[in-house]
């Protein structure tokens, strides 16, 4: 089993976590945002998914106020606090955690993907739009529900071109009465065509089950994804 405390710290009130293989370095470094720490859980998932230990490299982040942090922008939700504080979350994230994590370790990754479920989901393929940081993303389970998000991502420029989107979905998650929840995974397919439409190396899957089922395995499997995307598209596998 892989060591799940290569280091571990605090940054900007934030609890940080690398996970991986002692002195290891790979290329590509993973940042995953995580609300129940199921970091070490999604490595070991990665493995199994076939995943080489020496190409993980897993920074968790948690300790975040959920709702608050990640949300885009203000909407006045019921049972939700989303008060739009994304930007200087991801400042957070690009100008103090990132650095100050490499320096840390010891390098700079030669490239960045990160992870979220959830609102940390939708929080991940918005940072496409706002910052040159991280070069592909996993947005899974995604609450890409949130007001005018759809909208705003089929007509806002990204900050530079991803190198690969990796979109997941429960098969379940939009079988509700909620009115908004119910419009979940037909913005997942909306934007799965727009950006097959803009030449986007892209992929949307559909797991079995509902918003809670797996949040670690289905992380994994799209990690291991964007992992062999980087490494197809460096002519590492033919």
């Amino acid at each position: 089993m892989m060591d799940d405390s290569v280091m571990q710290m605090e940054i900007a009130g934030k609890k940080i976590r690398v996970i991986g293989k002692e002195g290891v370095h790979p290329e590509t470094m993973i940042y995953a945002i995580s609300f129940e720490a199921k970091g070490p859980q999604a490595v070991e998932k990665c493995l199994k998914l076939g995943v080489s230990e020496n190409e993980l490299l897993m920074v968790e982040i948690t300790g975040l106020r959920w709702d608050e942090e990640l949300s885009p922008w203000p909407e006045a939700l019921k049972d939700m606090h989303c008060t739009g504080e994304a930007d200087a979350c991801l400042k957070t994230l690009t100008e103090n955690i990132c650095p100050r994590v490499e320096e840390k370790l010891g390098y700079v990754p030669k490239k960045r993907i990160l992870a979220g479920y959830s609102m940390a989901g939708l929080f991940s393929l918005y940072a496409l739009y706002k910052t040159e940081v991280f070069n592909s993303i996993a947005s899974v389970s995604g609450s890409l529900w949130y007001p005018k998000f759809k909208e705003y991502a089929m007509t806002t420029p990204f900050a530079c071109h991803p190198e690969h989107i990796y979109l997941s979905l429960g098969d379940r998650e939009s079988r509700t009465r909620h009115p908004l929840f119910r419009t979940t995974q037909s913005n997942y397919e909306e934007l799965r065509d727009f950006y097959a439409g803009q030449n986007l190396d892209s992929i949307f899957e559909l797991n079995s089950g509902n918003h809670f089922q797996d949040p670690a395995g289905r992380v994994a499997k799209g990690i291991a994804w964007l992992l062999r995307s980087g490494r197809q598209e460096e002519g590492i596998l033919r």
